[in-house]
């Protein structure tokens, strides 16, 4: 190797060394200077926390919930359900939170508090949102649209990287990236028909958005929540009767209210049933004098008590008439009451059977009624339109009575909604049957009445 060489290349490789490094330096304060990609805060166009996104997936609800304070206190209740509490700490303004088990047909109400610290203390005025769900458990809730998206108003600082020390030729002039300028929050035009600022949707039902007051719409949920255990309730169902009243019971499912007495009243009178009618015989039942002949058998032609001794003494003798070589001995005829009967009785009798014969009709007990006609002093009771046991004018007029007062006489006077005591239908909206107190039931009118005031 040539020596004098070498000088020359060593010169060169300083100087490729200390390009390389620049370049390097420059790289490094390049990367080291890049501001990094905004992050997204939720803000709740009204007061918060507020639901800022539902869904529904297999049987479990999701909400989305924006908060601007470190702690968000959750309670939850399906319908018929216990409470349930959680304590979230939200990431960016935002919290999320798993509800499973969502049944058809049922709500969830979610109530929830942000708080400065984990002391129920430190928390504001609950919110409260109700969850809505039809026959297939989907959310049947308006899509929500109080929510926007600003970027942080506090970008993290860019420190750049320290240039090159290399004694090489000098590096090119570093230009250090500055800070984008602060973004100042996103201010939203109201909402068409949003609540103005102090006022939440009241969420009595699905449709429900008039605007109230936090703690109205913290007491519809409650009121919601206790619904079922407001109503009158009975392991005998919706035909229980009042204290002091019981099933009349005339027939099975006659499940009209009355007292003990009349009770044993209607019991007495079926017992006398049959003594008190007209027929008390049924149709053929005789006049005052006459019985019934009994010839034979179902002969009920009515006669005197003479006729009727006459023809049993007459069926009792019949071996001494009969004769060896005809069918009655001399002195005697057949009576023929009906063609087969060939009793053997004088020609005398025989005529007598042929009169009442002829005369039956005119010997029977008759009246336009029929034959449930009543005996004098008594009518029908008509417990139902079929009823026609006679009773005396008093029991009827007290039959009519208790079916006039038999609604007001049941434990659920107003149905299966039939309130306790003390409440009374809430009527937020057209067949609002929750029961709550008069003093909510009032305050939910006026709040109706005022709903346009308080929308934007």
């Amino acid at each position: 190797m040539n020596t004098t060489e070498l000088p020359v290349i060593n010169r060169a490789s300083r100087v490729l060394l200390a390009v390389g490094l620049a370049t390097i330096s420059l790289a490094a304060v390049s990367v080291a200077s890049a501001p990094p990609a905004p992050a997204q805060t939720v803000v709740c166009a009204e007061s918060t926390p507020c639901v800022v996104g539902a869904s529904v997936t297999k049987s479990t609800l999701k909400l989305r919930i924006g908060v601007r304070l470190p702690v968000l206190r959750v309670t939850w209740q399906a319908s018929g359900k216990k409470a349930n509490t959680k304590t979230i700490k939200p990431k960016r303004g935002s919290a999320s939170l798993l509800i499973a088990s969502v049944r058809p047909n049922s709500t969830i109400t979610v109530t929830m508090r942000e708080c400065r610290t984990n002391k129920p203390a430190t928390c504001g005025q609950p919110v409260v949102y109700v969850a809505n769900f039809n026959a297939a458990s989907q959310l049947t809730n308006p899509p929500v649209v109080d929510v926007a998206q600003v970027p942080p108003t506090n970008p993290a600082p860019v420190t750049p990287a320290p240039a090159s020390t290399s004694p090489a030729s000098p590096a090119a002039p570093t230009t250090v990236a500055t800070a984008p300028p602060t973004a100042a929050p996103t201010t939203l035009a109201p909402v068409p028909g949003s609540c103005k600022t102090g006022f939440v949707r009241r969420n009595a039902n699905a449709a429900d958005t008039v605007c109230v007051t936090s703690a109205s719409a913290a007491q519809v949920a409650a009121d919601n929540a206790a619904a079922s255990s407001r109503v009158v309730t009975s392991p005998d169902g919706l035909g229980a009767c009042k204290p002091g009243f019981e099933w009349r019971l005339f027939v099975p499912g006659d499940l009209v209210c009355v007292t003990a007495s009349t009770r044993s009243q209607i019991a007495a009178d079926n017992a006398q049933a049959q003594t008190r009618k007209l027929f008390e015989y049924g149709p053929n039942t005789c006049q005052q004098g006459f019985v019934w002949r009994d010839a034979i058998a179902n002969d009920q032609v009515c006669v005197t008590g003479a006729v009727r001794a006459q023809a049993a003494a007459d069926n009792a003798d019949q071996p001494n008439r009969q004769g060896l070589f005809t069918l009655c001995m001399s002195g005697f005829v057949v009576r023929q009451i009906v063609s087969t009967d060939n009793a053997c009785v004088t020609p005398a009798v025989a005529a007598q059977v042929v009169a009442d014969n002829a005369a039956a009709a005119s010997r029977r007990v008759s009246s336009p009624d029929g034959p449930s006609a009543c005996k004098p002093g008594f009518v029908w009771r008509q417990i139902l339109a079929s009823d026609l046991v006679c009773v005396t004018g008093a029991v009827r007029d007290q039959t009519a009575a208790d079916n006039a007062a038999a609604a007001s006489r049941k434990l659920f006077e107003y149905g299966p909604d039939t309130c306790k005591q003390g409440f009374v239908w809430r009527e937020a909206f057209a067949n609002d049957r929750v029961c709550v107190t008069p003093a909510q039931r009032d305050a939910v009118a006026t709040e109706n009445a005022t709903a346009a005031q308080r929308q934007n």
